[in-house]
């Protein structure tokens, strides 16, 4: 029992990324653990609880990604409309987009005796186009923002910012791209501060949704140990498949302790050969049930994580992150604060605002004037409203930055400021000048948030 404890916190602590060497590690070491390497049920279909956790981690491509989605819908599509989708998203470029034209993609299906419509054709990439990431099968970016834009409106009928966003997308495309926001303004009777609201939604759309599938560290990939995806009104939280991989005990040690059992006079050889071979199917199962615990505490921490920043996880909004430590989520969870810690170490999550450490989720809080908690990242995003819109001619220094942080009720220091400035890679006063008026360089261009 200990030696499961042992374990079961060892693995834990591994993010996923490294995980897959540990197994492997595991089964070189013990030969009554091996994987299942099966991707078919029995009636042909696919099965992805069989599916192989070598080809389903973040450097999935993107066609990789949307066939699987493919593969397990209910469409109810025939097999030549699966074939004629399986080429559309072959010939999507790494951003997503569908480049390719109608009249080309109709020779292409032609080619390999795949009759369609120009009409049908249309009608399937409106189908893949429901596909995620939202967005992909577009033939330009204006298309691609219009379509995530819709899919927001939908979900949130009520939100009438939504319903303009959509209209200025499709509408005035051109106006909004060059910034022409009297024209906008006038075209679609709102005031500046409306289409402010309007620009906040539509600059955290994602004109590139096929990118997120190569996105990459310095040598390495980018792998998600948690998922949380949005689906209409909710948020569904999973543990990356492949924390949980196909593995099994060895028929053929199953076949050998059978055989040794059964043996009516043992030598002394045959004793200790079964109970090597009971070890290693003992130690072989206890791995994996591990492996299966590691997945249910990972799923356990990661529901209560979405339950306690629920806002954020709907707007993206780093404003909206609550201050938030690990033992705000011990009573939610069950756990002590080392299993959570454990759980959430050197951890990757993926929402749809992108990746990022799930460190990001935690930071110590700030009480503002009115006695409030706000976290960190909170009282960032206001130093970044901040500097944005200032004066590039006359910058703010760190300390008028804190007066003018601490008039919005947050009581914080100039060194915090200057902290907090270094951290999000926000230059001093002096160079901020320097790099508008030396190069030209355009706000939004500067300031990523």
């Amino acid at each position: 029992m200990k030696h499961q404890t042992t374990l079961i916190r060892e693995l834990l602590k591994i993010p996923c990324s490294t995980l897959p060497k540990r197994i492997e590690t595991e089964i070189n070491r013990n030969p009554a653990l091996e994987r299942t390497f099966t991707l078919e049920s029995k009636d042909g279909g696919f099965d992805e609880s069989n599916y192989k956790w070598e080809e389903i981690h973040s450097d999935q491509s993107l066609q990789e990604n949307l066939l699987m989605q493919l593969h397990t819908s209910s469409l109810g599509l025939e097999l030549r409309q699966i074939k004629i989708l399986q080429v559309l998203i072959g010939s999507l470029d790494e951003n997503g987009y569908l480049r390719r034209e109608a009249e080309k993609l109709l020779g292409d299906l032609k080619f390999k005796g795949l009759e369609c419509t120009p009409r049908e054709l249309e009608e399937l990439i409106e189908v893949l186009q429901t596909f995620k990431p939202y967005g992909i099968a577009t033939r330009n970016v204006q298309e691609c923002l219009l379509i995530q834009m819709r899919i927001k409106s939908v979900r949130a009928p009520k939100k009438k910012k939504l319903a303009i966003a959509c209209d200025i997308l499709e509408r005035s495309f051109n106006a909004f791209s060059n910034k022409h926001y009297d024209k906008i303004c006038t075209r679609h009777k709102i005031d500046p501060k409306q289409l402010r609201t309007v620009i906040d939604e539509i600059v955290r759309l994602n004109p590139k949704p096929g990118a997120q599938h190569s996105i990459h560290r310095i040598g390495e990939e980018i792998v998600a140990d948690l998922f949380f995806t949005d689906d209409f009104e909710n948020v569904i939280v999973t543990v990356n498949p492949s924390s949980l991989p196909s593995l099994q005990i060895s028929d053929s040690y199953k076949s050998m302790l059978n055989h040794f059992r059964k043996s009516a006079n043992k030598s002394k050889r045959q004793k200790e050969a079964l109970k090597f071979i009971h070890k290693r199917i003992n130690e072989a199962q206890k791995f994996i049930d591990a492996l299966k615990r590691r997945v249910d505490i990972l799923q356990i921490v990661g529901e209560a994580v979405y339950a306690y920043q629920r806002a954020y996880f709907h707007t993206g909004d780093d404003a909206q992150l609550k201050s938030m430590k690990l033992d705000n989520l011990t009573k939610l969870t069950g756990f002590d604060i080392a299993t959570i810690s454990r759980a959430m170490h050197d951890k990757i999550v993926y929402t749809e605002y992108g990746y990022f450490p799930a460190k990001k989720l935690f930071s110590e809080g700030i009480t503002t004037a009115d006695g409030k908690v706000v976290s960190t990242a909170g009282v960032k995003k206001a130093l970044i409203e901040l500097i944005k819109a200032e004066n590039k001619r006359k910058p703010y220094s760190d300390e008028k930055l804190q007066k003018m942080l601490k008039e919005q009720g947050f009581q914080v220091s100039r060194r915090t400021v200057l902290n907090y400035r270094k951290e999000l890679s926000i230059p001093v006063a002096r160079l901020r000048k320097k790099i508008i008026d030396d190069h030209k360089v355009p706000d939004d261009k500067i300031w990523v948030e």
